[in-house]
């Protein structure tokens, strides 16, 4: 699911998922889109980016929330599930 790290201050004991890498791929890939963007229109174009960019990043972090919340809520359900068969 996630990758191993290696290094000093980190032990085999963390693991970053898959969610946390693709938070930290967008956050090297969003600001060079937006300058790109923001490089090729118009003053307007530029300003409906910058407030836009705030906009879609709350829409996808709370959509990444959620989701997040119902994985544990439905993981935390068929833990339960199973303990009451046993």
């Amino acid at each position: 699911m996630g990758q191993l790290l290696h290094g000093d201050a980190l032990t085999s004991n963390h693991v970053i998922s898959r969610e946390s890498q693709a938070i930290v791929v967008l956050d090297i890939i969003a600001p060079i889109l937006l300058m790109i963007g923001i490089k090729l229109g118009t003053a307007a174009n530029a300003s409906l980016l910058g407030n836009s960019e705030i906009v879609a990043t709350t829409l996808i972090t709370f959509g990444l929330c959620k989701m997040t919340r119902e994985y544990n809520v439905s993981k935390k359900t068929a833990q339960e599930a199973g303990r009451e068969n046993k």
